[in-house]
């Protein structure tokens, strides 16, 4: 039997099992099976990203697969389908995007940065089983991609995956995907984290074909939901365009300073906010008074006046305090005072973070210890 045929044979019963009429079993595909051997041979497992698709007669998976594609597109496009998988997985490379789960931001149109990634809430996106699982999540409607309050949002960016024998783990989304989310962090507006992540192929009749599924973990924290600004998103641009060591401390100092507004244990802040402060303000140094040379470089670059720089001064100082004694067990639950202590040391910790960004260059940190120009 040709392909064409044993297609039209199944045609009803994929219409009733995706209907939920009746169950299904290996043996209802063994005649498809054999016809898509028989055009297309033994067939290969190919892998584009974490994306799994098997051609030929390799597995049933695809003999499976195509009984869903029959009942929504007919027999004739059901074999349009099928050549087209193979004639793409036999080139070698595909499109994938790269998505990214985004909480606590909130924007109404989709919003494009300059590294290639894109902002923008999950309805916008096909409805691909991925797509579809994180709605349902949410307890939303996934069928038609309806939301009743605040809206699911999520990066992406696109790109060209050669095949290789199998899959391979989802690319973490510390890359651009997460410099973005940590730019817009960096503005001091919004506070975004990474939530779940996947792979979808741009072409939905490849992602008709995949087999198997991976998501990568949900990194979240709960920020408070935000509307991310134009300010925002030009002040992670700025960010974006950070090269070399600046790009790296800041960088360090935003992924902490964002960890540090999503706890809630505020010793286990009390030490993100003590290694932003460290990577922004002692750079490659060691040796002593360390300590002390933090807090006269921090009271040096936000203080305009002796009464500014005594003030963070003494604030930087209390908050070290309490850092130490959070570090060396002698305090397991920080006091309302020391609570108050390290709000005030976050908040100094985001403007130097902020004024290194704006500055686009590590501050002269040997001029300002003998009280030069920073």
């Amino acid at each position: 039997m040709d392909l064409l045929a044993a297609l039209k044979e199944k045609e009803n019963f994929a219409k009733e099992l995706k209907a939920g009429v009746h169950g299904f079993d290996v043996s209802d595909v063994v005649a498809i099976q054999k016809a898509i051997r028989d055009v297309f041979g033994a067939g290969r497992q190919f892998g584009f990203g974490s994306k799994q698709i098997l051609t030929g007669v390799a597995e049933p998976y695809l003999a499976m697969a195509s009984l869903l594609v029959l009942a929504d597109r007919g027999p004739a496009a059901t074999v349009e389908w099928l050549n087209k998988v193979h004639s793409i997985t036999a080139a070698g490379e595909a499109t994938v995007r790269v998505v990214v789960e985004v909480v606590g931001a909130e924007i109404p149109e989709p919003i494009g940065f300059s590294n290639g990634v894109v902002v923008s809430r999950l309805d916008a996106l096909p409805p691909t089983p991925n797509v579809r699982a994180l709605a349902d999540s949410y307890g939303f409607s996934s069928q038609r991609m309806f939301f009743h309050r605040h809206r699911p949002m999520v990066a992406f960016y696109d790109q060209n995956f050669k095949a290789s024998p199998g899959a391979v783990a989802d690319e973490p989304p510390q890359s651009p995907i997460d410099k973005v989310l940590l730019g817009l962090s960096a503005s001091g507006e919004i506070f975004p984290n990474p939530g779940y992540s996947w792979h979808d192929f741009t072409d939905l009749d490849l992602e008709a074909a995949v087999f198997g599924r991976m998501w990568g973990g949900d990194q979240a924290g709960l920020p408070p939901v935000a509307k991310i600004t134009k300010e925002a998103v030009a002040y992670a641009e700025k960010f974006l365009g950070l090269k070399d060591d600046l790009a790296r401390r800041c960088e360090i100092a935003a992924l902490r300073l964002r960890s540090a507004r999503s706890r809630s244990d505020h010793s286990q802040r009390a030490i993100d906010i003590a290694i932003a402060m460290e990577a922004l303000l002692l750079p490659k140094e060691s040796g002593s008074e360390l300590s002390h040379r933090l807090k006269a470089r921090a009271s040096m670059l936000l203080g305009s006046t002796y009464e500014e720089r005594r003030d963070v001064f003494k604030i930087i100082g209390t908050f070290y305090t309490i850092r130490s004694s959070v570090v060396h067990g002698a305090v397991a639950r920080p006091s309302p005072k020391d609570i108050d202590a390290i709000g005030k040391a976050q908040a100094l910790a985001e403007k130097l973070l902020r004024l290194e960004i704006d500055m686009g260059r590590t501050p002269d940190f040997a001029a300002i210890d003998i009280g030069g120009p920073p």
